[in-house]
């Protein structure tokens, strides 16, 4: 009778034990990685300003998507289906919101428009900057000209008065030397004079 008991002990332990292994095993096998959406949603507003579009535009747009609840798009519109349909139940307030994806399918051609008007826009402001650029440039050249013009005319005033200097010079040197000439003339004629009176 004993024996029978520990067979049964023994039995049972290891049922337990083979079950908390089989729990163990279960435990440490890893889930599937979730799917990340990375869908980018925006409000009916936003996607009128960022595609330069009416609002009236994309209300429509979402209006048609949503009454179709079978179509492919209608996944890229939120809230889905039966979310709106809760949310009407309980008569809560609710926006739609559309995934930028599906605004690049239908005005994807738009984009490149949208993004030129706001480059034709931005243009006339640099422009103005270049404009205002040249503007200093031009007065710093008009200054800088006129500068010259002034150096210039010191210039040659100043190599005039040298010339003049140089004149006065000349005719001082002369004027100095010709008493010197006579001098020396007038001594040489009276030593000759004396030298013939002998």
């Amino acid at each position: 009778m004993v024996i029978h008991q520990v067979n049964i002990v023994s039995v049972t332990c290891c049922t337990v034990h083979d079950h908390y292994h089989a729990h163990d095993q279960m435990m440490i096998t890893p889930l599937p990685p979730l799917p990340m959406n990375t869908a980018e949603f925006i409000s009916i507003k936003e996607a009128a300003e960022r595609y330069s579009k009416a609002e009236i535009t994309i209300r429509r747009f979402v209006r048609t998507v949503v009454e179709n609840a079978a179509a492919k798009e209608r996944k890229e519109i939120r809230p889905l289906p039966q979310e709106a349909e809760k949310l009407k139940k309980q008569k809560r307030p609710f926006a739609y919101t559309i995934s930028t994806e599906l605004l690049v399918k239908k005005f994807g051609a738009d984009i490149a428009q949208a993004q030129a008007k706001k480059q034709e826009a931005a243009h006339p402001e640099f422009d103005k900057l270049i404009e205002r650029m040249n503007s200093g440039l031009l007065e710093q050249l008009k200054v800088k000209d006129e500068q010259i013009k002034a150096l210039n005319t010191s210039l040659e005033q100043l190599s005039e008065r040298q010339r003049e200097t140089n004149v006065l010079m000349k005719i001082l040197q002369e004027r100095l030397l010709l008493p010197a000439q006579t001098e020396t003339a007038a001594t040489e004629k009276k030593g000759w004079w004396s030298l013939w009176k002998k």
